[in-house]
């Protein structure tokens, strides 16, 4: 089963940085994910799309502004 690449990616940064930390960072954690899916020969998966795709699979949790 396949699904989008980034909804694991979400839920870590979600559920594991503080609101501050994830707003600090969350931009190059996302780059860096998206270069290694390209170095591992993902191919057809642009950046602008990657970064798109991030708010829509976001995952309302309970107590995390």
């Amino acid at each position: 089963m396949t699904g989008p690449a980034l909804v694991d990616v979400a839920f870590l940064l979600g559920a594991s940085l503080d609101p501050a930390d994830r707003r600090a960072h969350e931009h190059e954690l996302v780059r860096e994910y998206h270069r290694a899916l390209s170095a591992r020969g993902v191919t057809g998966y642009s950046w602008d799309r990657c970064w798109a795709e991030l708010p829509a699979l976001r995952l309302p949790m309970p107590g995390v502004p």
